[in-house]
């Protein structure tokens, strides 16, 4: 989960602290709730469900809504409230084809950029990688969340010798692991983390 930065907080009077703090946490948890889908594209999201379950005012669920319509990941209807974004196999398609555009320049321009720390730094995150179990326990197929943690690791370290403003690009990545995903025997980036490590001199 994203933690709020209480520095940010430091100079408002405690209630508006407070506010913005339980706002944050309404968004942080609504946000890795969605990312790790737990919830059906295009399923509603009603205010006052959300706020049972989020333990929050509905203020701070409506602003977390707002936040979360401005980054993609809810839909807001006139006179229907918001529900998750909805996405098809098409939607997919194109998402994943412009990811590997991006991730591919990037990865490019990582290895000619790379130095021995670069690549002992990889080593390492691709050793932790590949010595994790990628799925739960459990007859649903999800992905294992610390799993999901190092993969992103591991990518964060492939691309750190890269042109920051491309870095920047790549690490603005989709994070939504879905079921389906998990019945691929293993993730895309970790076929292309086995092929660097293994063409590292």
């Amino acid at each position: 989960m994203i933690r709020p930065k209480t520095a940010s907080f430091a100079s408002l009077p405690s209630a508006m602290a407070t506010a913005a703090s339980l706002t944050q946490r309404a968004y942080d948890l609504l946000r890795e709730a969605l990312l790790d889908c737990r919830f059906e594209p295009g399923e509603p999201l009603r205010i006052g469900e959300l706020c049972k379950r989020l333990d929050a005012s509905q203020g701070a669920v409506r602003e977390a809504l707002s936040r979360l319509t401005s980054e993609g990941l809810v839909e807001a209807r006139p006179q229907r409230g918001f529900r998750v974004t909805p996405i098809s196999a098409a939607d997919l398609r194109d998402l994943t084809a412009a990811r590997i555009e991006i991730e591919e320049l990037c990865l490019r321009h990582a290895i000619d950029a790379g130095d021995v720390r670069w690549e002992s730094r990889l080593v390492a995150a691709f050793h932790q990688l590949s010595r994790t179990p990628p799925l739960e326990p459990g007859p649903q197929p999800r992905f294992d969340r610390r799993f999901v943690a190092l993969h992103h690791s591991f990518f964060d370290v492939l691309v750190s010798s890269c042109d920051s403003r491309l870095r920047t690009t790549c690490a603005a990545r989709p994070n939504c692991w879905s079921s389906k995903s998990a019945n691929s025997p293993q993730p895309p980036r970790r076929a292309v983390a086995a092929w660097v490590t293994s063409s590292l001199p």
